[in-house]
């Protein structure tokens, strides 16, 4: 018996001497620390679009191993000239084996080309034996090599000139597509249709094909229109395959501002009002004739629209031709307007040897809608914690703008005296008008202090636009003595309670039995 334990020993010293002289942790997808083998896989990157030269790139990893890796990180390293704008390295927590951790970062990639190299850092804390239930005290890091492929700048624009055209008659407008992005785009395809205006000695639909269309580079081609409605549009769509090779299709409108023949023509400035708002808009009024127009009133009108508009009528005295005078009206849109609406406005104005002159017109509003995010609360539970407690704060979103919201992320930064129990985010998706959603988040007091945690809404608007709100809220972590205390005393009344009502139970079925005994006695 004591041959075989000194032999059982002997194995397990033999065992601990070859875990102890593992070689160290290499840069790789598979790393070995302390005899554990830790491999990391990418499951994929993507990126997704932003404004400007900003991506977002997410991350999707997959770890196995022995161990469940405890506070673990993933930062990303650019090797190209891209930048990190997102805080770095983003927190993943526990990390068992056979699981997914996913990262989302923000990169700026203006100088960046479209292979971009980068190296993701993983790190850890410790691990846990999961067999033996016990932390197993190794923590360590490991890097894998990857690439980002992204157009980082792409900007198309398209426009007509000139906007201003006359009602029933032949027009010459100008096309002009520019690539104001930083790479080369191929094989466009570029579509133009009209809508409420027919563009001449062209077939329907109307398309030219470009072979490349290089970083900076105009196409522009003629048009002869001759508008139908007061508010015509020209319909333009745009193919092509960008420099990652994948095939896109954008699709712009372009509105035209009509005039009839002679006249005068209101513009705009800008031509865009916000929903459930009120908007400060600039009307130009430009004499697009050849003779001087005075005394001229400007009078708008709205026919079955939702809008109001402030003031109504304007006195612009003399406009001489090619001239252009300016006013400004209040516009207040209720938050269910949608869509365009078309203004009509009526000059009425004399000309020099005639008299009275009336020209009537009209112009468009396109309605945005207004997308907003507000945090209204953020409860804690409890207020005041005691050292390795944990407290929950639990944050109320509300949509209150007027259409929904997308890729909605909710992040907390807590500070070191707070340690959290599971993910520092959460992704909520798309949320809808005056939806009031409920987000929990979890940490560990460390040690008593006051501290102070940031959380942060981000979200993208309708548009494409990404904001995003902010709010903290605070704790108390006070010792956890002055706590115990409490518990214990709490603990104490109520086993005296649970004492009391064990003699009161014992005391009832004690006089149970003893009338029991004595009534089979007197039938005895």
């Amino acid at each position: 018996m004591r041959e075989k334990t000194l032999a059982v020993l002997s194995a397990i010293l033999m065992l601990v001497a070859i875990a102890t002289s593992a070689p160290p942790i290499q840069p790789s997808t598979a790393s070995t620390r302390g005899g554990a083998v830790y491999v990391f896989n990418v499951e994929s990157i993507s990126v997704a679009g932003g404004s400007g030269t900003t991506r977002t790139v997410t991350v999707a990893l997959s770890y196995f191993g022995k161990y469940t890796l405890l506070g673990s990180s993933i930062a990303l390293q650019p090797q190209c000239n891209a930048s990190v704008l997102s805080e770095q390295p983003v927190q993943l927590g526990s990390w068992r084996p056979g699981t997914a951790k996913v990262a989302t970062f923000n990169l700026d990639g203006a100088r960046a080309p479209a292979v971009c190299p980068v190296k993701l850092l993983i790190t850890w804390e410790d691990s846990w034996d999961d067999a033996n239930g016990m932390n197993t005290q190794a923590g360590g890091s490991t890097s894998i090599d990857a690439s980002i492929t992204a157009c980082w700048s792409e900007d198309l624009r398209v426009s007509l000139k000139p906007q201003m055209v006359y009602m029933n008659s032949i027009n010459g407008v100008l096309l002009d597509v520019v690539n104001n992005g930083s790479s080369t785009l191929r094989k466009m395809s570029i579509t133009v249709t009209g809508q409420g205006v027919t563009i001449l000695n062209a077939s329907v639909p109307l398309t030219y094909q470009l072979q490349e269309l290089p970083a900076g580079a105009h196409f522009t081609a003629p048009l002869s229109v001759v508008p139908q409605s007061s508010f015509p549009t020209v319909a333009v769509t745009l193919s092509y395959v960008d420099c990652t090779g994948n095939a896109k299709t954008t699709a712009y409108s372009i509105p035209l501002y009509a005039s009839q023949g002679q006249s005068i023509l209101v513009v705009p400035s800008p031509s865009s009002v916000l929903a459930g708002s009120r908007s400060n808009v600039t009307l130009n009024v430009i004499n697009l004739g050849s003779v001087e127009a005075s005394n001229l009133q400007v009078i708008l009108s709205l026919q079955g629209s939702p809008l109001a508009i402030d003031p109504v009528m304007a006195n612009l005295g003399s406009l001489k031709p090619g001239e252009t005078k300016s006013f400004t009206v209040r516009v207040d849109v209720p938050s269910t307007a949608s869509a365009s609406v078309p203004v009509t406005y009526q000059a009425v104005y004399y000309t020099p040897g005639g008299g009275l002159t009336f020209t009537q017109g009209s112009f468009t509003l396109f309605i945005l809608q207004r997308s907003s995010l507000s945090i209204t609360s953020i409860e804690v539970v409890p207020q005041r914690a005691e050292v390795g407690a944990n407290v929950v704060f639990a944050l109320s979103i509300i949509n209150d703008g007027t259409y929904p919201v997308y890729a909605v992320n909710v992040t907390a930064y807590p500070p070191e005296g707070l340690a959290s129990a599971r993910s520092l985010y959460t992704f909520l998706g798309q949320l809808n008008p005056q939806v009031l959603t409920s987000v929990p988040f979890t940490f560990r007091a460390v040690k008593e202090g006051s501290y102070e945690v940031k959380f942060r809404v981000t979200y993208r608007d309708a548009y494409g636009k990404t904001a995003y709100v902010e709010r903290t809220a605070v704790v108390e972590v006070v010792p956890a003595s002055s706590a115990s205390s409490s518990s214990n005393s709490q603990r104490s009344s109520f086993n005296s309670y649970l004492a009391l009502l064990a003699v009161a139970v014992v005391a009832v079925a004690g006089l149970y039995l003893y009338r029991r005994r004595q009534r089979r006695g007197a039938v005895g």
